[in-house]
């Protein structure tokens, strides 16, 4: 099996996270994991102090994404049971911060986009 250099798992981990903020994005793709499968797997991609000084991220994408993690930490505070309909999860106001700061988010790293899973991309810094 080939070894991936650090930066080839560093974009694939850009692309996972945008999966992960679109599934928040979505009150029925949350709903489909759970309230609170969606926050750990949140917090398995998530650990921000993987993130700062990596290249693949642009310093507005990694504020952003601060901004997403403190939503994160607010809605995982107030979900005190496993919820899996969307019309519960869309009635928590917390939920509903976490799904715009996460589409907001989104929309800016979608401005880059994914980056290649097998070919190192040109570096942002």
């Amino acid at each position: 099996m080939e070894e991936l250099s650090e930066r080839i798992v560093c974009q694939r981990i850009r692309n996972r996270i945008i999966e992960v903020l679109e599934c928040v994005s979505s009150f029925d793709d949350v709903a489909k994991l759970g309230a609170f499968e969606t926050i750990n797997l949140c917090y398995d991609y998530l650990p921000l102090q993987n993130i700062r000084g990596l290249d693949v991220y642009t310093e507005t994408e990694i504020l952003m994404l601060e901004k997403f993690v403190t939503q994160l930490n607010e809605t995982s505070e107030a979900t005190v049971c496993d919820i899996q309909e969307p019309t519960e999860i869309e009635q928590i106001e917390e939920w509903n911060a976490l799904r715009f700061v996460s589409a907001e988010t989104v929309k800016l790293m979608n401005r880059l986009g994914r980056f290649s899973e097998d070919v190192e991309s040109l570096r942002l810094m």
